[in-house]
């Protein structure tokens, strides 16, 4: 699994390494949903081979903070989710058909600034870049804040299953922040190396775990090999610019 939104009290769960027939190992992602609170699953009937890690986005309890009636879903821009790629995408699709796939539309630019553009996969544009890697990303809308986080991180060190070689790559955590699920993103904190020499990966901002004015928030994120491979947890304060 590797992103999990409750909307109407059913759960959607996005599970990654699908392992496709002919397609690479640690590639692909489908969807599952629950009406039971997790006791049991059913798989939707179709998947995105061409994406590797989508997340939902998270907005309060039941989904309940959302701005509109859309559920938001980022991936980096590739099949595995073993890799770093330049690129994320946003797909979305209306809260009541999240089951049928061609209810889901993709950012495809904008039309002006602030005015997104929605059309196919196949039409989608990056919503966000990053040259030194764009690795299992977190984003969840603060209520107190009025903002949508992003937080990402590259680990630190070489991983044997690493599926790409990007040059450019460097070991980082960033959180950005924006008044949209599109943009524009601004840079809260980028942390060079961030943990070394563990190689921490996947940082989540669970929305539970966000502070009524948005000022303090729990990072929850993992390490592997370097560090332990459990739930780590680290509390985070915002500061506001001239404050």
């Amino acid at each position: 699994m590797c992103g999990l939104l409750m909307v109407g009290g059913v759960l959607h769960a996005w599970v990654r390494n699908l392992n496709l027939p002919g397609a690479p190992k640690g590639t692909g992602a489908g969807m599952m949903v629950s009406t039971d609170r997790g006791l049991t699953w059913n798989w939707v009937d179709w998947n995105w081979p061409e994406l590797g890690y989508p997340v939902w986005m998270n907005a309060g309890r039941n989904y309940q903070a959302a701005r509109d009636g859309y559920a938001y879903y980022l991936s980096p821009d590739g099949p595995s989710a073993y890799a770093d790629y330049p690129h994320l995408v946003l797909g979305r699709v209306p809260v009541g058909s999240i089951c049928n796939q061609a209810a889901h539309e993709f950012f495809s630019g904008l039309a002006s600034p602030g005015v997104p553009l929605w059309h196919s996969f196949a039409s989608r544009k990056p919503v966000f870049t990053d040259a030194s890697g764009c690795f299992r990303p977190n984003l969840v809308y603060s209520p107190g804040l009025k903002r949508y986080l992003l937080a990402m991180s590259s680990p630190y060190g070489q991983w044997k299953w690493w599926a790409t070689d990007n040059p450019s790559r460097r070991a980082h955590l960033g959180i950005f922040d924006a008044p949209a699920p599109w943009g524009p993103w601004s840079v809260v904190d980028y942390i060079l190396d961030w943990g070394a020499p563990e190689n921490r990966f996947a940082p989540n901002i669970p929305s539970k775990w966000i502070s009524d004015d948005g000022a303090v928030f729990c990072l929850v994120y993992s390490c592997i090999p370097n560090g332990p491979y459990q739930f780590n947890a680290q509390f985070c304060t915002v500061k506001r610019k001239g404050s």
